[in-house]
């Protein structure tokens, strides 16, 4: 699943702040995020490897109105090495480096798979195209 971290203070303001909209404008936001988490998933579908069935098969998105966050992945155990790559053919795009880390081999056999990124496209794609509507939301 992607997850983007923001300091639960920063967070617990934000929410405050959503809190006072009017329920119209709190409801075109959470639509707009859902709708986000959606084409997300979509289009990380769309560009999965055709090989790799149950990883297409099991890209979903999950949704938590109270907590206003959406999340789209899938829990198949070989989704990152289909993204990221191994061994000599691994691609971290950058500012992901970290997250990628945690992917890493031990180095005790080597595998070359290229990258086939198909989720982190999808969602910075969709990143741009929900701030768009988000400010277009917010001029309303």
């Amino acid at each position: 699943m992607i997850s983007v971290h923001v300091d639960q203070r920063d967070l617990n303001k934000c929410l405050r702040d959503v809190r006072k909209w009017s329920e119209k404008k709190q409801n075109g936001v959470w639509n707009e995020m859902v709708d986000a988490a959606n084409n997300t998933t979509r289009e990380a579908v769309s560009k999965v490897p055709a090989k790799t069935r149950r990883l297409r098969n099991d890209i979903n998105s999950v949704f938590n109105k109270a907590k206003l966050t959406t999340k789209s992945g899938t829990k198949v155990n070989y989704a990152p090495y289909v993204e990221f790559g191994t061994g000599t053919l691994v691609d971290v795009p950058e500012g992901l480096e970290d997250y990628a880390m945690q992917f890493k081999g031990q180095g005790i056999r080597q595998v070359n798979l290229p990258a086939r990124p198909y989720l982190f496209p999808a969602f910075f794609k969709e990143q741009k195209e929900l701030l768009k509507r988000l400010k277009t939301l917010f001029k309303r």
